[in-house]
């Protein structure tokens, strides 16, 4: 595996993936780590279809494509809408490095494909795993129907982005209250993912690689874990049901993805499926639980790469 090249498609805080870039230089390999501030800094090599060359110097035999994409907070809609525009563009600009012979973790097109809540839905009904009832609409009064139906709802977006129910631009789960109900022109605006709340269930992320798979719960008691400081002190390690490992590793052989982080609420009937992020973070448990999850992400490059040779 000495000589294998990554090429690495991050950002500049990303953490996590300064701790597999170490252990891949450790094991041998060759490291080209691009971000996109320097890409946004600096000429980036440019493509041509009449060339049918890809964009890289020494060819790569591996490439992870990460987090490639500005963490930026607009300050108003205007900016809002900038930075949209400018995330397609560079969305776009990776595809033209497909053209190698290098494999890719993920591969861009079945990860975009990944991307759409609905195909995760749909695949996790097709592989087995329990899914809370959902409901997407753009009308408030269905919207507050299928509540009362489930006996209480959440809403979140089918795709990442700023809509009028935040102030953020990365959107969290809220709970399906009058406050939200009351924001009709916003419903009408776009789709939205509302969902069977799933009172008293703990949080579980399943970071699943290859034949491997990592467990982690998590006590907090607010509609979603992410929209509260981190505390480590409500994360324990979790013993993954072989079940639901076996079930993870179908949902990505059937979309195509070499890895995925799983969201799961675990009650006393059953554990549910909420979505898999095929770039999902990781770096937070590996922090605190030890998991092993840079080491063997690191590991499972050079396997993709010898394998590919």
């Amino acid at each position: 595996m000495s000589g294998t090249r990554v090429v690495v498609l991050t950002n500049e805080r990303d953490f996590a993936a300064d701790v597999v870039v170490d252990r891949l230089q450790r094991l041998g390999a060759i490291v080209s780590r691009l971000n996109i501030e320097s890409a946004r800094s600096e000429a980036v090599a440019p493509w041509s279809p009449a060339a049918g060359e890809v964009p890289m110097d020494d060819q790569p035999t591996v490439v992870w494509w990460r987090q490639f994409e500005t963490d930026d907070h607009p300050n108003d809609l205007a900016g809002v809408d900038e930075l949209l525009v400018e995330r397609a563009q560079w969305r776009s600009w990776v595809a033209t490095m497909c053209g190698s012979r290098a494999v890719w973790m993920n591969d861009l097109w079945a990860a975009r494909r990944a991307e759409n809540k609905v195909e995760q839905l749909r695949t996790a009904t097709d592989v087995g795993f329990c899914v809370p009832r959902t409901l997407v609409t753009n009308n408030a009064a269905q919207a507050a129907e299928f509540g009362r139906s489930v006996g209480g709802a959440v809403v979140k977006t089918l795709s990442s982005g700023y809509f009028s129910f935040s102030d953020q631009s990365f959107v969290f789960t809220e709970l399906l209250d009058d406050a939200v109900l009351d924001r009709v022109e916003a419903w009408s605006a776009a789709p939205l993912v509302v969902q069977q709340h799933l009172r008293g269930a703990l949080d579980a992320r399943v970071v699943s690689l290859g034949s491997r798979c990592f467990g982690a719960r998590c006590r907090s008691k607010g509609v979603d874990w992410r929209k509260t400081p981190f505390d480590a002190t409500l994360w324990s390690t979790w013993e993954v049901p072989p079940d639901i490992a076996s079930r993870c590793k179908n949902y990505r052989a059937q979309l195509g993805l070499e890895f995925a982080a799983f969201d799961f609420m675990v009650t006393d009937e059953a554990t549910y499926f909420l979505e898999a992020n095929q770039a999902g973070e990781w770096m937070f448990l590996d922090r605190v639980l030890e998991l092993g999850i840079g080491p063997a992400i690191a590991d499972h490059l050079l396997v993709m790469g010898s394998a590919r040779d």
